[in-house]
């Protein structure tokens, strides 16, 4: 035992010079990459061999001649065959940081003149996923291995994958709570039809015996940093451990004494299986994102947003993110309460003799590779039961990606029993709590909950603790039926006399913490206190989540109700953020204009804790090919004019200080396009310069003539008669005719096209002229002025008649024109003339001409007023008018 204890003391000595001189070459490769460029590593798989127990793993690498140095991490770094790996290594260059799960690798006795060269790996056949890290900390690998039994995928989704088989209750397709080694996917259910935008829902699933964390789009800062948004259920510890298992998480928690039940961690299973959550992991130069959270001296900066998701180092029955959960209301049918439309609700960690929040023994976590976020990322699912006797209710909760880096979350409630569930309700609890690494404490858990505008769902932020977290609730098919800013359980929770969550029975003036007055009540879903604002104002302080439900329905054997939600955690910085809130978000799947919209309605929010002061600027680029799409808009956005926000949008000190929520829309003007398919960059800009990251949206523009466009005569008189507005007043025209025959006319218009023209004529003069609009005043969309100056009477000045200006105006583009009018009446004053304006419209009403048994007679009428013009000498004879009404029909 003695010489075991000097032997490992001799190999943790060698361990420490090897790390030393690591770190020294680390701080000088770090001062030689501030210096000059090192040239890029690259790592490749050459092939992978399996045979019966074991697996071989050929690499092939391009690596810096000065700094040769690879970095191999892995969650399931005991998986590698460290012995067989240290016989290609002399000791000096191969050094294993197993709690940090790193093996590193000095590469500079194996590497030709180009600086490349070939290892290999040998694994046990467990699936294996690796990560690969360069001289500088930074990932240029991320493999998987062994991720099914017939054949190993490399995270390349043009690889062939199990596809999951059908659904069934029988017993072969329960978890074996015996085996612990990783298995192809042998089950999934059956699903009826979801609103996800991946077309293949349930294709291409490969289950997975281990909890575990996928990442989303990487941020990487200038410092070398990194920022990986991730998915998981349950604890992020657990997800990053490498070892919890799906059956493990839903057993017993462990206990603090062995063979003591008094001193257990807390109550309930060991790892909240239900709960889809969402963190973001800060990863600083050299670390990866991989590494398990640890109690103390963590390298990386672990964010997440629900209470228990994460280590508490001095609160140890805290663990496994107990207070996001989904249920439903399956135990109201044996546990009924006396009000039918507040139905009993348990959580998931209930159990009785034949009722089980989870059935144990049958559940199932998947992964696969998708291409929705526009990348190959991973998403995953989780699939588990409900049993309350002969009642038996699948749940299948998936979360994945999309586009924009936020994540979507789906919930289904399959009734796989042969019982008919008259009342049926699914149920999600999400408790809002901040943590920032393994910090803890109870103002945490004590958020406003705000708006984000048009009822698009709500928004909670600590910016102590760096985290923001936004729901987006109203933006989907499948949508929550109600939602509330409030509500919070744990999965232990049973509904009772004395808690009768989530049912309000006092009124929410009085009981905030409870979501619902009943199953009907869609809560706040309607309600829209303003982007912002919070719902009510708080009088006491209390747990802050957020509660969601699907409608209440009859579910018959096979049926399934769907619900879905958005949520994105943001890392709070210094820089303008940004949301757009338009469909469109890939090119495959752009947002489809009809020929009669005239507008595309780009819309959304920002925020930004850092500065008052933010333009919302955008583009718009035709997309013929894929290198128009790949093309990098950010010069031309921070370059050109078009504001979203009517340049320059300010908020105040306070906003500032909580981040609140600016909204902003423009209405852009579609004539100027012509059918094709369109990109939509939009970015946020700071007074500092200061960017947002670029969102973008796809529209599809089909072909169209442009809208009508508007003309109007405002001087000299705006409302001047006419045969189709009776009423109005003839406009007289007074002019010195010993000196004066021309005056000015003036007005509005607006095209919708930089294509147009504008024309009038006379009917006195048929000769079309054209009024010239200066091309840079040729600005589509706008309102603006036109004027004809001096128009010519000297023809007409001694003729009293009525006579009419018509203008025109016409905007076309390839698909064709439109074109609007008005005319300018007026009558040159004559003179000792005299004369009667009376109405010559005649309204009849509206009569129903179907045929009648009698005759069926109607009142025609005449409005408008009367006008009387009288040029004679004020000495004249006074006018005696007189008026006769007479029937319209003369009977016989």
């Amino acid at each position: 035992m003695k010489n075991k204890r000097t032997f490992l003391s001799l190999i943790m000595l060698v361990l420490a010079s090897v790390l030393g001189i690591w770190l020294i070459i680390s701080k000088n490769t770090e001062s030689k990459a501030s210096d000059i460029d090192l040239p890029p590593a690259k790592v490749s798989l050459i092939s992978i061999e399996k045979s019966d127990n074991a697996t071989l793993v050929k690499i092939n690498y391009t690596l810096p001649k000065n700094d040769p140095i690879l970095t191999i991490s892995s969650p399931q770094i005991n998986n590698i065959d460290l012995t067989d790996l240290k016989q290609e290594f002399d000791d000096g260059d191969i050094g294993d940081d197993v709690n940090n799960k790193q093996i590193h690798l000095n590469f500079k006795k194996k590497i030709d003149d180009k600086g490349s060269g070939e290892f290999t790996i040998k694994l046990n056949n467990n699936r294996t996923h690796l990560f690969f890290l360069d001289v500088t900390g930074q990932q240029i690998l991320d493999q998987t291995i062994n991720e099914k039994d017939s054949e190993p995928v490399a995270n390349d989704p043009t690889l062939s994958v199990t596809t999951p088989n059908q659904a069934g209750n029988s017993s072969e397709n329960s978890s074996d709570s015996k085996n612990n080694t990783e298995k192809a996917a042998s089950y999934a259910p059956i699903y009826g039809e979801s609103n996800s935008l991946t077309p293949e829902w349930n294709d291409n699933w490969v289950e997975i015996n281990k909890m575990m964390a996928s990442y989303g789009k990487v941020t990487n800062n200038p410092d070398g940093s990194s920022i990986y948004p991730v998915i998981y259920f349950g604890a992020i510890n657990y997800a990053l451990d490498g070892e919890t298992t799906p059956h493990r998480s839903v057993g017993g928690r462990d206990m603090r004494i062995p063979g003591i039940p008094a001193t257990s961690y807390g109550f309930g299973r060991y790892n909240n299986i239900t709960a889809a959550n969402t963190g973001v992991i800060y990863v600083p130069k050299g670390s990866t994102w991989s590494r398990p959270q640890q109690k103390n001296k963590n390298k990386n900066q672990y964010y997440t947003n629900t209470f228990g998701d994460g280590l508490y180092p001095d609160r140890l029955v805290n663990k496994g993110s107990q207070r996001n959960f989904t249920t439903t209301n399956i135990f109201d049918y044996t546990h009924a309460s006396k009000d039918p439309l507040k139905p009993t609700i348990y959580g998931p960690d209930y159990e009785e003799k034949n009722e089980w929040g989870i059935d144990e023994e049958n559940v199932h976590f998947y992964t696969r590779v998708s291409k929705e976020s526009g990348e190959l990322l991973n998403e995953q699912r989780m699939v588990f039961y409900q049993v309350n006797h002969g009642i038996r209710i699948q749940v299948t909760i998936t979360q994945r990606f999309n586009k924009d880096n936020a994540v979507i979350v789906t919930y289904e409630y399959k009734n796989v029993s042969d019982h008919t569930l008259d009342n049926f309700q699914g149920y999600v609890f999400r408790d809002i709590t901040f943590h920032k690494g393994v910090r803890y404490d109870q103002g945490a858990q004590k958020n406003k909950l705000r708006s984000l505008g048009n009822n698009r769902g709500l928004y909670a932020s600590r910016p102590d603790y760096g985290g923001r977290i936004e729901f987006q609730l109203n933006d989907f098919e499948d949508s929550p039926f109600a939602w509330a800013a409030r509500g919070t359980r744990s999965t232990t929770f049973e509904a009772g006399d004395k808690d009768h969550f989530p049912w309000n029975k006092k009124g929410l003036e009085n009981t905030y913490n409870d979501a619902f007055i009943n199953i009907n009540d869609t809560a706040d879903k309607y309600v829209e206190p303003g982007a912002g604002n919070t719902w009510m104002e708080l009088k006491k302080d209390f747990d802050s989540g957020l509660s969601m439900h699907t409608q209440n329905q009859l579910l018959a054997p096979g049926e399934q109700v769907s619900m879905t939600y958005g949520v994105n955690m943001r890392y709070i910085n210094s820089k303008p953020n940004l949301s757009v809130y338009n469909d469109g978000l890939t090119r495959n799947s752009p947002y489809i204009m009809k020929p009669e919209q005239n507008f595309y309605d780009l819309h959304g929010t920002w925020h930004h804790y850092g500065e008052n002061d933010v333009n919302v600027k955008y583009r718009i680029k035709e997309i013929n090919t894929q290198a128009d799409n790949n093309e990098d808009p950010t010069n031309d956005l921070l370059r050109n004019k078009l504001s979203a926000t009517n340049g320059y949008a300010k908020q105040s000190n306070e906003d500032k200080k909580i981040g609140k929520v600016q909204s902003f829309s423009k209405k852009i003007p579609l004539d100027e396009f012509g059918p094709g398919l369109y990109k939509i960059s939009v970015i946020a800009l700071d007074k500092a310069k200061q960017t947002s990251q670029i969102e973008t949206r796809y529209v599809s523009v089909p072909s169209r003539t442009p809208q009508r466009p508007i003309i109007a005569v405002k001087s000299p008189v705006d409302n001047a008669w006419s045969t189709t507005a009776p009423g109005t007043e003839i406009y007289d025209l007074k002019l010195n005719k010993s000196n004066q025959s021309t005056f000015d006319l003036s007005g509005t218009y607006l095209s919708y096209t930089k294509n147009f023209k504008i024309t009038y004529t006379s009917n006195f003069d048929s000769t079309e002229r054209e009024i010239k609009i200066p091309p840079e005043e040729k600005v589509a969309g706008k309102t603006s002025t036109w004027k004809l100056k001096d128009f010519n009477v000297r023809p007409i000045l001694n003729d009293g008649g009525d006579k009419t200006i018509h203008f025109k105006i016409v905007s076309w583009n390839e698909n064709g024109t439109s074109d609007n009018e008005d005319y300018f009446h007026f009558r040159i004053n004559q003179d000792n003339s005299i004369g009667i304006d009376a109405p010559n419209i005649i309204n009849f009403g509206i009569k129903n001409l179907a045929p009648k048994s009698e005759v069926e007679a109607t009142s025609p009428k005449m409005d408008g007023s009367l006008f009387i013009y009288d040029y004679r000498d004020r000495k004249a004879q006074p006018i005696k008018v007189n008026l006769k009404v007479e029937n319209f029909i003369e009977k016989k």
